[in-house]
């Protein structure tokens, strides 16, 4: 799964999941409350903040992360098995 936005992506308690590999690339990523989860590699790509407030990113592979700042606060999760 692959999203690219020009502008924010919005995930705020939302989920976006694969089976496989997930990649997503926006000006900013907004994962409040929300989950990333892929059975493959998880790369998430922000040019400005990445907020992952109370946010879930897992993968049963690796995770990469980019970004200006990355908010991991009020028991935000990164898991990789990877």
């Amino acid at each position: 799964l692959s999203v690219s936005l020009g502008g924010v992506l919005d995930n705020q308690g939302g989920a976006l999941v694969s089976e496989g590999s997930l990649t997503a690339r926006a000006a900013r990523l907004d994962n409040r409350g929300g989950t990333f989860s892929s059975a493959g590699a998880l790369a998430l790509t922000s040019q400005a903040a990445l907020d992952n407030q109370g946010g879930r990113l897992l993968s049963d592979a690796g995770v990469t992360l980019k970004g200006a700042s990355l908010d991991n606060s009020r028991s935000g999760v990164i898991s990789a098995k990877g």
